[in-house]
């Protein structure tokens, strides 16, 4: 049963010139001064797998950065079903929204274990004015995001399968920033991509067949990004 992330274990206080997703971060892109500003606030958290991390329609109090693992995004349509609409990885900042005093667009889960850096919206808001740069910083993080999502959505318009597939695959890698991915359920990708399990599973070989994945355990697979990249191409 899946279940809200209210609480986690929390591990320690974070020190952000030592982290090695700096340059991916929201937080390690701040000017030095604000950056150290929040420090004191900044929190890690251990988040376990298929807990949600935001909620559609929640204005966030709290800020919460993947650090590690992987989130998957849903939205709740009308008829109450939530739909993939996209994967994310290290990076990703849950609750931004509510720096611009708005809810939150879509869901999000941890599709594996995830690591999060936290710190209060209200403490990030506190500092625009001694930092006339943090809101044009913010926007620019938060229209990264916005991107992936446009970017999830182009794949699943791909005319054909094995191209929205390979499409899918190499957006995965983007994201994760390797060749070798974590690959979300065939369900799930199914669900994003519109079309059946059964079609992932029966692509997913054919891909294998031509050199295109390499399947390294049954969670992980290899990207040939030139033999994927012409199969989406051909979509």
């Amino acid at each position: 049963m899946l279940a809200t992330a209210r609480k986690g274990a929390l591990v320690a206080s974070v020190d952000c010139a030592q982290c090695a997703l700096q340059s991916h971060c929201l937080i390690g892109r701040l000017a030095p001064a604000t950056r150290e500003a929040l420090g004191a606030h900044i929190h890690e958290r251990k988040i376990a797998a298929q807990h949600m991390l935001v909620q559609q329609n929640d204005r966030a109090h709290t800020l919460r950065i993947v650090k590690t693992g992987q989130a998957k995004c849903t939205r709740t349509g009308p008829d109450g079903r939530d739909r993939v609409i996209g994967f994310f990885g290290p990076g990703l900042a849950l609750g931004l929204f509510a720096f611009f005093e708005q809810p939150n667009i879509f869901n999000a889960w941890a599709y594996s274990d995830v690591r999060v850096c936290e710190v209060a919206i209200d403490k990030i808001q506190a500092l625009r004015q001694s930092d006339p740069q943090l809101e044009h910083r913010v926007t620019s993080h938060h229209f990264q995001y916005l991107n992936h999502l446009a970017d999830w959505a182009a794949v699943a318009n791909i005319s054909s399968v094995a191209g929205r597939l390979s499409a899918a695959l190499l957006q995965l890698g983007q994201i994760q920033r390797s060749l070798m991915v974590r690959l979300p359920s065939q369900t799930d990708l199914a669900l994003q991509l519109g079309i059946t399990r059964e079609t992932v599973a029966r692509i997913f070989k054919q891909l294998e067949a031509q050199g295109a994945v390499q399947r390294v355990d049954r969670v992980h697979c290899q990207l040939d990004v030139t033999q994927l990249s012409a199969c989406a191409q051909l979509g």
